[in-house]
């Protein structure tokens, strides 16, 4: 910096300076909506009375930047010295991305996926449920709504409902065999592995697997849960309405 001259009168000369001006950014919704108070040597910038350093600060409401000269400096003639701005509250808008709905039959498999919109959040009730997928039953209602400084699309959609269906897996049970050798030891009946379907000797469930076998055995296949014995289940030619009966002396399958 250079010597200020000194007039004849002893009262130095004071350096002349042109302040930067101050910035604002104004988006849709409040969160980004801000202003930038420069650096100028020689100047100091205030908000009201309170000075602001150098820097980007929130805008909201009206702001009013005002620009004003440090000791040793004077402000140019003409220059601009106070910036004013109205930061508007315009929210941004958004579409919802769709819900959607799984349903299979049986219920072990339905569901319901909630997205990730931003500016967006769901609810299924009076409650906010976060992006992901949830299992599905009765009657499921999906609202959304906007979050604050946004709002949602003019006509777009913003409910999804789905009465989730809780139609069985059809079955066919698999044949229970039997082998009936001469003398009892070697007398055994098979109970298979069959998606959909459980055995029951009398009242108790049987695992699949080989069993010895003795007088009569009844065999009986009923479906498990999720799942329905087709109609048109068959065992040797002969319709397996539920409940199917498997008598040792008149076998299901030979």
């Amino acid at each position: 910096m250079y010597e200020v001259p000194t007039p004849v009168s002893g009262t130095p000369l004071k350096m002349e300076v042109v302040p930067e001006p101050v910035t604002f950014v104004d988006e849709d919704g409040t969160v980004k909506d801000t202003f930038t108070v420069p650096a100028t040597e020689g100047v100091e910038y205030l908000v009201g009375d309170q000075v602001k350093d150098t820097g980007t600060y929130a805008g909201s409401g009206t702001v009013k930047v005002t620009a004003r000269a440090l000791a040793d400096y004077v402000l140019a003639g003409g220059a601009i010295a106070d910036w004013t701005h109205d930061f508007k509250a315009t929210p941004n808008q958004v579409t919802p991305a769709a819900v959607t709905f799984t349903d299979e039959d049986g219920t072990a498999k339905d569901k319901f996926t909630v997205p990730a919109t931003v500016g967006v959040e769901y609810l299924v009730g009076d409650q906010v449920k976060a992006a992901g997928t949830y299992p599905g039953s009765g009657t499921v209602t999906v609202t959304a709504r906007a979050v604050t400084d946004y709002v949602l699309t003019e006509g777009s959609i913003a409910e999804w409902s789905h009465a989730f269906q809780a139609t069985p897996y059809e079955a066919t049970p698999a044949p229970v065999t039997f082998d009936d050798r001469p003398g009892t030891a070697e007398d055994v009946y098979s109970i298979p592995v069959s998606k959909g379907v459980e055995y029951l000797v009398g009242d108790q469930a049987r695992a699949a697997g080989t069993y010895p076998a003795s007088g009569t055995v009844t065999v009986t296949a009923r479906a498990a849960p999720d799942y329905v014995l087709a109609a048109a289940a068959t065992a040797s030619g002969r319709r397996a309405s539920p409940p199917s009966t498997l008598p040792c002396r008149d076998p299901w399958f030979r």
